[in-house]
């Protein structure tokens, strides 16, 4: 007696879905990429910072293929991956990409719906302590790198770009640390203290280490010290704002008393620049 089994039904319609669909390890040049545009038709919008990521990693010789798909529907529409494909065409450069065509539009509705896996999560599966806040300091350092010290504007750090910089300054683990442990003491979160000790350590280890430990424990601080005068301002801020302060503000105002002890000047009150924080007017660690 046989037994072997009759394929139920929906295993014969996904026999012959797969029939259909073939793929393919291509190298993408940016000519390629530019034909396969037009095809275009039936995206999401574009999202012009996650383009210029990508392209920074291409031209950085930094993009890892990790075999996510570009995919085509049977008639040619591009259902995912216009964003690697515009940023090969804008980067100039080819990439190594899998290819997978004659998919049904109704495809396109499961793309991309999943939780996507952040650098905190790389992170954590890395075995690194404090990961969230770790990833914080991270993205805040590479942003700061690259010459953004308050908003970030259109520029999104790559994944690359993150893995480097914690390559370039292992000693963010060290500020991650003392971050988390003292930040309720200092009137921070532990990101913002993390940041600014990787920041003033930099600078100064010994001067940067005192400094903010006694903002943390306000210890033989007389009038007109710009610690004291910071842990004023500081308490006042998260008054004002039920506990917390923007990151940008936070930094700033770190930064301004730090300069002002760095200098040797006596400080009353910690203030921002007249007409707010830009490019131009964000205090830099001396």
């Amino acid at each position: 007696m046989s037994t072997t089994k009759t394929p139920t039904a929906s295993r014969r319609d996904l026999a012959k879905m797969a029939a259909g669909i073939t793929h393919e390890l291509i190298v993408v040049t940016p000519e390629m990429a530019s034909r396969w545009l037009e095809g275009n038709t039936h995206n999401r919008n574009k999202r012009e910072q996650l383009v210029n990521s990508y392209a920074r990693d291409l031209e950085a010789d930094t993009w890892d293929f990790n075999g996510e798909t570009v995919k085509f529907a049977a008639d040619g529409t591009l259902l995912d991956g216009q964003h690697r494909l515009m940023a090969i065409v804008r980067a100039k450069e080819p990439a190594l990409l899998l290819i997978v065509r004659g998919l049904p539009m109704s495809a396109q509705k499961t793309i991309d719906v999943g939780a996507s896996r952040k650098f905190a999560d790389q992170l954590t599966m890395d075995g690194e302590a404090n990961a969230p806040i770790l990833s914080s300091i991270v993205r805040r350092a590479t942003l700061w790198e690259a010459g953004y010290r308050g908003h970030s504007g259109s520029y999104k750090p790559t994944r690359p770009e993150l893995e480097n910089t914690l390559t370039e300054f292992p000693f963010m683990r060290e500020s991650t640390a003392y971050g988390t442990t003292n930040a309720r003491a200092a009137g921070l979160v532990a990101s913002q203290l993390g940041f600014v000790h990787w920041l003033l350590t930099r600078v100064d280890f010994e001067d940067g280490t005192w400094f903010l430990d006694r903002l943390c424990d306000g210890v033989d601080l007389r009038a007109g010290h710009p610690v004291l005068a910071l842990r004023e301002r500081i308490r006042r801020e998260r008054d004002d704002s039920s506990g917390q302060l923007k990151t940008e503000i936070a930094l700033a105002l770190v930064i301004t008393a730090w300069n002002a002890y760095r200098s040797r000047r006596t400080l009353q009150k910690v203030q921002l620049p007249k007409g707010g924080l830009s490019a131009e007017t964000f205090p830099i660690p001396r």
